[in-house]
């Protein structure tokens, strides 16, 4: 006959029993959990390993497809008979597929002679191109400390910034008083902010932007921006020119062209999907003002080239950025500048 200590014994052992038991499950459960969590981040760690590679693989196939001879005009019966498959990639921005076995990467070339010289425009050409950008909101205020940043001097544009500016930041620096040497540069100067910089794509109820980094270039030789007043009247006088590529240009460039409006722009944006423009007998139909026009426009390309890979893997929300400025002929190319994670920043900013 059992005892009520027998009982009581009996009750509290089943009860540290059932104990253990959910401690054990509850071990089991986050072991589970820590298990499925590693394989997680072994699979994204592989697959943004293989998007990286999908990126890095698009960049040179452009420099290989950037690097083909150029062909002679084909005649009518050759371009009717031509394998889209073979036809050399343009350097105006439009995508190219590149298939490697289970990811793509996304490849846009930009000749950087269609984009203006950020070292050579002077203030007229910089408030007409950002105008066109639409940010009409304080365009001295951006623009007189990007003339301020490159020039020799520390005189004051009207709304400029100076090393006495620079140097009341919370993280000091000094205003550089030379010529841009890369595009990121910009980032440093007063009033620039990633979203003017990098652009923005639509969305619903809000309008996208072109960024600054793909209408304007550093990685262009340019003269020397001139010492001297900072009176407006003089800026304009400076004699600083740019010329910019018309087969590849965007049309925010062109439209900061003398003599070419949006409308023109967009025509010959349009007429470019078929036709490379040989000089200016053949632009002339497609632009208000060849003779204030014809300045400002080359017909060749650079052989300088921002080219932007964007490597996915398919079945995956994971990609890879690589954005490289390159330097081609035909015989070799060389690397000016290579970022491995282009948006990062901007995307965490």
């Amino acid at each position: 006959m059992m005892t009520t200590t027998t009982i009581k014994q009996d009750g509290m052992a089943l009860v540290l029993v059932l104990w253990i038991l959910m401690l054990l499950t509850v071990l089991a459960f986050e072991f589970s959990m820590m298990t499925r969590t590693e394989a997680k981040v072994t699979l994204n760690q592989r697959e943004s390993t293989e998007a990286y590679y999908l990126a890095r693989a698009g960049i040179y196939k452009a420099i290989a497809e950037l690097s083909r001879p150029v062909m002679s005009e084909p005649d009518d019966e050759d371009e009717d008979n031509a394998d889209p498959l073979e036809a050399p990639w343009m350097a105006d921005g439009r995508p190219y597929q590149v298939t490697l076995g289970n990811g793509t990467a996304e490849v846009r070339i930009f000749d950087e002679g269609g984009k203006i010289n950020i070292n050579a425009a002077n203030g007229a050409t910089l408030r007409e191109l950002f105008s066109t950008l639409r940010l009409d909101r304080g365009i001295s205020g951006m623009v007189d400390p990007i003339l301020d940043w490159r020039d020799p001097d520390n005189i004051y544009h009207r709304n400029g910034a100076e090393d006495i500016y620079y140097l009341s930041l919370p993280q000091p620096y000094h205003a550089k008083n030379g010529p841009f040497d890369t595009m990121d540069e910009l980032l440093w100067v007063k009033g620039m902010t990633a979203d003017i910089f990098y652009g923005r794509d639509p969305e619903p109820g809000r309008l996208g932007r072109t960024g600054l980094v793909d209408v304007l270039t550093a990685s262009l030789d340019a003269k020397p921006v001139k010492a001297g007043s900072s009176d407006d009247d003089e800026e304009e006088d400076e004699l600083l020119q740019f010329k910019v590529n018309v087969n590849t240009a965007p049309p925010e460039v062109l439209m900061s062209v003398p003599g070419i409006a949006e409308s023109h722009a967009r025509l010959i944006v349009a007429e470019r999907e078929f036709f490379t423009f040989r000089d200016t007998e053949e632009l002339d139909p497609y632009v208000g003002d060849i003779d204030d026009a014809s300045p400002f426009l080359s017909f060749e390309p650079s052989g300088t080239y921002t080219i932007d890979s964007r490597g996915t893997v398919a079945s995956s929300p994971i990609y890879h950025h690589i954005r490289a400025i390159v330097s081609i002929t035909t015989k070799d190319h060389r690397i000016l500048q290579w970022n491995d994670s282009v948006y990062t920043h901007y995307e965490e900013s």
